[in-house]
């Protein structure tokens, strides 16, 4: 059965106390399995970088955008079922204890709801307005991953590593979720299926269309072989638009049908997370619950 998850409203004028309560609670309400946002700390003006998921950045450099962990933590408070995600968390822009204590104090306050999508990042402008080095962020990633590992078992932690040190100290309390909340990698460079397939729970795959997603997944399977297979793969779906078979970024109509999703899941995708922005603001939430309806009638999704 897929999951699905609801995006919240985590940038521009949308981001507020009442929506983002809102949102989480009428996803509760609903029945879906969780709620996801992303992670930037700055979007500095005028940057170079190239958006890797489309031609420009949604949100503009002055507008507000909600830390994606402290955002999470007021959901978690506001909510009783809920999973909760990051899609994906910069692993590189927080030092790894920070991070690990961070990630272990929400799971312990949620009873168990939250899992990690992590990603190596692209915004070089704001690795250095961090002063973390870009061309760094995958070794950075996987120490990083492996440190925070090491500091959820709660035990004293002496790690020499190429990035970071850390000598005898104890990350407490503990992750309810053993050993840690789900690890999701995003990406679909060689590297980060490489990185799904050793260290992740599952693969946050790349916006493309079913046969192209088969075939990665079916590298992501060949690579498993020598370590870890990861069966587990989400993908965003915009909720609203166009749904199209030729379109390169999975969408649902409203008033359409599903098979878009159906077709998904006979590829192998197991999450399904909801992108709103194409809609106006004031249609979110309603679309949110019209497509409740759908996926009951449909049979993807149990009644609330």
């Amino acid at each position: 059965m897929l999951r699905f998850w609801v995006q919240l409203p985590q940038a521009g004028g949308v981001a507020s106390t009442r929506n983002v309560r809102a949102y989480a609670m009428l996803a509760e309400e609903l029945a879906f399995d969780g709620v996801w946002l992303g992670d930037h700390v700055v979007l500095p003006d005028d940057y170079r970088s190239r958006y890797p998921y489309g031609a420009a950045h949604p949100v503009a450099p002055d507008r507000p955008f909600l830390e994606a962990l402290t955002t999470l933590a007021f959901v978690a408070g506001a909510t009783h079922r809920l999973r909760l995600a990051t899609a994906v968390l910069v692993a590189p822009y927080r030092h790894p204890l920070l991070q690990a204590k961070q990630i272990a104090t929400l799971d312990s306050l949620s009873n168990g709801r939250l899992e990690v999508g992590l990603g190596v990042g692209w915004l070089a402008e704001e690795f250095a307005a961090l002063g973390v080095e870009f061309e760094d962020r995958g070794s950075i990633t996987d120490e990083t991953v492996s440190l925070m590992r090491l500091l959820w078992t709660g035990e004293p932690v002496f790690h020499e590593g190429r990035h970071f040190a850390v000598r005898g100290v104890r990350c407490l309390p503990r992750p309810a979720q053993t050993p840690g909340p789900p690890l999701w990698i995003g990406g679909n460079s060689a590297p980060a299926l490489s990185r799904v397939a050793r260290i992740g729970a599952g693969w946050l795959a790349p916006a493309q269309t079913a046969p192209e997603l088969a075939a990665l997944l079916g590298r992501l399977r060949e690579l498993g072989r020598g370590c870890s297979p990861r069966a587990a793969a989400s993908i965003t779906v915009t909720l609203g638009g166009d749904s199209g078979s030729g379109a390169s970024r999975p969408s649902v109509a409203l008033g359409g049908s599903c098979d878009v999703l159906k077709e998904l899941e006979g590829v192998g995708i197991t999450d399904i997370r909801l992108e709103l922005t194409t809609l106006p603001a004031r249609e979110r939430l309603g679309a949110v619950a019209k497509l409740a309806r759908m996926l009951e009638d449909t049979g993807l999704k149990p009644s609330a």
